[in-house]
């Protein structure tokens, strides 16, 4: 349970948000990072398309 905020049946979907919310912010933070060093070593970047659905998808808080 997690804070003991939510019961136990729903426990395991909670869980399952917040491992996917974290999987996917390390993703983006990872792919912005990379996109930052490509950029100033003057090589080709990634496509902002896939940037932007990263976050779409839940990762914006690793685009800050």
């Amino acid at each position: 349970m997690i804070f003991g905020l939510f019961p136990k049946e729903n426990n395991d979907m909670m869980e399952n948000i917040w491992i996917y919310y974290g999987i996917i912010t390390v993703i983006t933070f990872l792919l912005m990072a990379w996109d930052k060093i490509v950029a100033i070593a003057g090589k080709r970047r990634i496509p902002e398309r896939i940037l932007c659905t990263f976050s779409w998808l839940g990762g914006f808080i690793g685009s800050l």
